[in-house]
């Protein structure tokens, strides 16, 4: 019992471990695109 826990936790951490790098990357791209959007809007605003 106690090592079938043990075993699903070893293999949810390894999904993890790909996820993390994953999320990571996809946070990165909104928070450019919003940094974008706001350039974008306050140039529109000076025009």
């Amino acid at each position: 019992m106690i090592p079938d826990i043990f075993n699903q936790a070893v293999v949810e951490s390894k999904q993890l471990s790909l996820w993390i790098p994953v999320l990571g990357f996809i946070i990165v791209l909104l928070g450019m695109n919003i940094r974008v959007e706001i350039k974008i809007k306050k140039e529109e605003e000076l025009e």
